[in-house]
């Protein structure tokens, strides 16, 4: 597997006898990038994120153009994130805003908020123990 190389240069001024800044000397180091563990961690939990927002938007979308719930497409798309949203479905009261054959879900957009936000917070408890190490490192 091949890793992003990185290019760290430094810039070390020359001094003659007087002090005075004569000419720059250019370090140039390269090194691999591997991916920590943390970040393929974080990786993995936005991933999963965006396949459940992509899914939730599916269902919002079909809810929305009234799509028909007997089609194996829309019914495998309903069927599939009623899990996600049922804990939101009844938050607001009145389940869904219907007019004719569409509904505008109002949990299945607030479902996909509170997973991005608890994905979030999932990222961030993840990167904590990284942060501390890199500022133990420059102390």
């Amino acid at each position: 597997m091949q890793y992003a190389k990185q290019t760290t240069i430094k810039h070390l001024p020359r001094r003659n006898s007087y002090g005075d800044v004569v000419d720059q000397e250019v370090v140039s180091k390269q090194q691999d990038v591997r991916p920590t563990l943390a970040s393929r961690i974080r990786q993995i939990i936005y991933t999963i994120y965006s396949v459940i927002a992509a899914l939730l938007l599916f269902r919002f979308a079909f809810a929305l153009f009234g799509a028909n719930p007997l089609n194996p497409v829309a019914h495998d798309i309903f069927s599939l994130t009623q899990p996600l949203v049922s804990p939101f479905q009844s938050l607001f009261g009145e389940t869904a805003v219907i007019y004719k054959s569409s509904r505008f879900e109002l949990g299945t957009l607030f479902a996909i908020a509170i997973y991005g936000f608890v994905a979030w917070i999932i990222a961030r408890i993840v990167s904590i123990d990284r942060d501390a190490a890199r500022h133990d490192e420059t102390e």
